[in-house]
């Protein structure tokens, strides 16, 4: 008997991690009202038009020169402020050795905005600021950041696309 529980206690345990980790994982994170109260007035402090695309995120509209009309997304996160756009989806980008060299390339050349390819296969631009120590100033030159980069990268991909890039809305 005390073979058997040995035994099977391993396996006991590894059933039971496997049921709780999917529920913790479904759980969405919450951001308490102060933090999402600081969000909103750093943003109104920008002068930037901005609505609320869901809870704990908010959308700023650009137009760049080159990309056309994108969305900004602000998301407070377990108190981190994410900044991303949204580049070019998986099915219109064509990643050669050229388009990925290009990619890391202007990893490198912008000063604060990371370059890169979520789990969907879409190309993004994103920054993270840590909520506590940021103010509406910090906000106001990242927005202007992730904007420019933005245009940047698209500007550089685009003969990596294989067709029209989808206007957001």
């Amino acid at each position: 008997m005390k073979k058997l529980f040995v035994t099977l206690l391993p396996v006991l345990c590894l059933l039971l991690a496997g049921l709780v980790v999917p529920a913790a994982a479904q759980q969405k994170p919450v951001l308490d009202k102060a933090a999402a109260g600081k969000i909103v007035q750093m943003l109104e402090a920008t002068g930037l038009n901005y609505s609320k695309a869901s809870d704990n995120v908010w959308l700023i509209r650009y137009k760049g020169d080159q990309i056309g009309e994108f969305n900004v997304l602000v998301i407070g996160h377990e108190g981190m402020l994410i900044l991303t756009a949204t580049i070019a989806e998986k099915k219109a980008l064509k990643l050669t050795v050229d388009a990925l060299q290009k990619l890391m390339v202007l990893n490198d050349d912008f000063d604060r905005v990371k370059v890169g390819i979520d789990s969907d296969g879409d190309l993004f631009v994103r920054t993270d600021l840590t909520l506590r120590i940021v103010d509406a100033q910090e906000l106001q030159l990242n927005l202007e950041q992730i904007s420019g980069a933005a245009d940047g990268t698209f500007a550089t991909i685009k003969p990596f696309l294989t067709g029209p890039r989808r206007t957001e809305k």
